[in-house]
């Protein structure tokens, strides 16, 4: 369990349309092991967005919150052949089997973009899916893991354990300590002084668990 690399997905909207389209105009995958911590190596992204005609003022909105404009971020891509390719790979390059966490905050968010970029990609051949898990999730797994009596197959937490102890997961990746953190913001969203990065919350998430874990893990 020490030694593995989770990965963490966080985006930033351009504009939510009428249909329920997420459209992506920020996209960071950061990797983690308890060992490690936060390895060095992130990708990230500004996604040029095709904003729908008549959503140009719902955009105008969603950068209010991140400041990124609605004709995109610096060096932004349309590109999305590239940038879904270069996600699976940097994924799939430390777990093959395509699991990725983002905040249960941001859960459907971050699956309707990733769903609005499979489906405007036409070249890739051998696609590699993602599939996107809670982390609040893993916050328990790895904790009932380490309390576990691996021989016992029916040790297990009860509904009521689980309950319980889900509010003490969400109460840490509630805090605001990290928000401002040094290095933990894209160059761009804090030049801006801006907190809503998706970088940041992909960081903040690994911080958060090695909070929430430091005793069950030393």
């Amino acid at each position: 369990i020490c030694d593995h690399i989770f990965t963490g997905i966080s985006v930033q909207r351009a504009v939510k349309t009428s249909t329920g389209f997420n459209v992506p105009s920020e996209i960071s995958i950061v990797n983690f092991s308890w060992n490690q911590g936060i390895l060095v190596s992130k990708f990230h992204r500004f996604i040029k967005p095709d904003i729908p005609r008549g959503f140009r003022a719902d955009a105008l909105r969603e950068t209010e919150i991140h400041r990124i404009p609605p004709e995109g971020g610096p060096n932004c891509s349309n590109d999305l052949d590239r940038i879904l390719s270069g996600m699976q790979d940097f994924v799939s390059y430390v777990d093959d089997r395509g699991f990725v966490f983002c905040a249960d905050a941001e859960y459907e968010t971050v699956r309707d973009c990733l769903k609005y970029i499979e489906k405007r990609v036409t070249s890739i051949s051998n696609r590699r899916n993602m599939t996107i898990i809670r982390i609040a999730d893993l916050f328990l797994a790895l904790k009932w893991w380490n309390h576990m009596d691996h021989a016992k197959v029916d040790d297990l937490p009860t509904e009521e354990q689980l309950e319980i102890e889900m509010s003490v997961v969400k109460e840490c990746l509630s805090r605001s300590c990290y928000t401002f953190k040094a290095n933990i913001r894209c160059d761009f969203h804090k030049q801006k002084d801006v907190a809503f990065c998706s970088l940041s919350t992909a960081n903040k998430s690994w911080l958060h668990l090695l909070d929430y874990l430091d005793k069950e893990y030393p």
